[in-house]
């Protein structure tokens, strides 16, 4: 599993979007979840703070991370989008072989304490400290 938690702070509120790109060029939705597959495998997209956010997925311009050029090309996007000041979010993936199913990852909030579970493993991240543990 792989747990991306962002955390933005502004000003003055703006559109805020978190995009994320999967080598496949399509997915499943099921509410917050997204899933893709591929030939050997399947992976599972989970916007786990998912309150106040839209979601969407589909083509969209990025820029390239390579020097071929400053033009946006078209990629496939799993995109995450609000209005605001401040933005805590976390989002978890998962993968299995294409005959298995990714794990889902529960999430808990204890103040600023937030906890990930994956198969009776916890890990949890501490916004004071900024430390990371694992039950």
């Amino acid at each position: 599993m792989l747990i991306v938690i962002d955390d933005i702070e502004l000003d003055v509120a703006h559109d805020l979007e978190l995009r994320f790109f999967p080598e496949q060029q399509a997915s499943t939705r099921d509410g917050n979840t997204y899933f893709t597959y591929g030939e050997k495998a399947k992976m599972r997209f989970e916007s786990l703070t998912f309150k106040y956010i839209t979601h969407t997925a589909g083509m969209t311009d990025a820029y390239p991370r390579t020097a071929e050029g400053t033009e946006p090309h078209p990629y496939y996007a799993i995109r995450l989008a609000k209005n605001g000041k401040t933005w805590r979010n976390a989002v978890a993936i998962s993968w299995s072989d294409f005959k298995e199913t990714p794990a889902q990852i529960t999430f808990k909030q204890e103040d600023d304490l937030w906890k990930f579970t994956d198969r009776g493993s916890t890990v949890t991240y501490n916004w004071n400290t900024q430390a990371v543990s694992q039950d």
